[in-house]
């Protein structure tokens, strides 16, 4: 299965407008856990999780394929960044008490990744798979970001995404579930966060790379219409 490196080109876009995770999120997975020595963060992207984590657990490996994502990843003294694909054994057997995949899963040839962690984890460790869908705004602008996600850019996913849009819950997962929360993250963004977390989608970058135009200002004129204050929730 060959490597799908979907955000290299739009590392520091990514690092810049990506949205993070709730807190309530890592306050769960700390809960779960047995211990808080080592944790992996894998296709750790800017280092968005693994930066979390490092607050909890004594050591943190972050690993992604991307060396101009790791370039921009955030630096903390215990987490320890390394290039690599999902699916590799990167540390001793039984040594990991929580392997993360913030937003990356579908990417992964999942068996071989759940191999790998099957080696990594320790007895009674966590394997936490989470991501998010489409934020929701009001309804002039959701309207606006299902037409651009779905009838301009529906034909640039790749087919990866659909797992996504399901929230994964179609992933044969091999394990134990644990039943959690749902999780929200809020912010008060600027019309020009929104347009630059929509400019950090891969299908936005594949459309622009086959048509060799700037996708981004027919999309920005597409929400001009909507975006009618300096912030919204």
């Amino acid at each position: 299965m060959a490597l799908k490196d979907r955000f290299s080109v739009q590392s520091t876009a990514y690092a810049t407008y990506r949205p993070s995770y709730p807190e309530s999120l890592f306050d769960f997975l700390v809960a779960n856990v047995p211990a808080k020595h080592t944790a992996l963060d894998v296709a750790t992207g800017n280092g968005q999780v693994a930066s979390r984590l490092a607050d909890s657990f004594d050591t943190v490996i972050a690993t992604d394929i991307s060396d101009k994502q790791l370039k921009h990843a955030i630096a903390k003294k215990n987490i320890h960044y390394q290039k690599a694909p999902a699916e590799k054994l990167i540390t001793d057997l039984s040594s990991i008490d929580l392997i993360t995949v913030g937003q990356a899963a579908h990417w992964f040839d999942l068996s071989k990744f759940f191999d790998a962690a099957d080696n990594m984890l320790k007895p009674g460790g966590l394997l936490a798979l989470f991501g998010y869908s489409l934020p929701t705004v009001d309804n002039e602008v959701d309207f606006a970001i299902k037409y651009v996600y779905s009838e301009i850019l529906g034909n640039y996913w790749d087919k990866e995404r659909k797992m996504v849009d399901e929230q994964y819950a179609n992933i044969a997962f091999p394990y134990t579930k644990i039943n959690h929360p749902d999780f929200i993250q809020e912010y008060e963004w600027t019309f020009e966060q929104y347009l630059g977390y929509i400019g950090t989608w891969s299908a936005v970058q594949l459309y622009q790379q086959q048509h060799h135009i700037d996708l981004q200002e027919e999309i920005k004129n597409r929400f001009t219409e909507v975006w009618k204050s300096e912030t919204k929730k």
